[in-house]
């Protein structure tokens, strides 16, 4: 088809194009408006072990501290560890409901770990964050 032709097709459903223009944006911005804005927090720890002092010890440690991190990530949504944190911050939820707002990650070869906490308050998520890292 050419420019000329679609033309003409515009200017028989120009009514019906603007119609759905409009409808398309109203869907939109009303789905923009309802959906609940949720916030995201993340607090960072450090995992160590206390050393010996020489540089053997050292590495040594480091080594077991790093295969440690991947276990201590998958703890940190179990309820031994969010029991704690709904019980300091009084919250009305269950650990199998809070650790569906929360993840852990640690990237690899470090002894981090990073904890993500979501909430539809931006201060809850950064408390919930904070005190499953504490």
């Amino acid at each position: 088809m050419e420019l000329h032709e679609y033309l003409i097709i515009f200017r028989k459903r120009w009514v019906s194009i603007l119609l759905i223009a409009a409808l398309s944006v109203a869907g939109a911005s009303a789905a923009s408006f309802l959906v609940t804005p949720t916030h995201q927090a993340e607090s960072q720890v450090f995992v160590s072990v206390s050393t010996g002092g020489t540089t053997s010890d050292l590495l040594s440690c480091s080594n077991f501290t790093q295969n440690q991190v991947t276990s201590y990530t998958d703890l940190v949504t179990r309820p031994r560890v969010l029991i704690p944190v709904i019980a300091r911050l009084g919250l009305a939820t269950t650990p199998d409901q809070l650790a569906q707002s929360i993840t852990a990650d640690s990237p690899a070869n470090t002894m981090l770990i990073n904890i993500t906490a979501s909430d539809t308050n931006p201060q809850t998520a950064s408390d919930i964050a904070n005190a499953t890292a504490d």
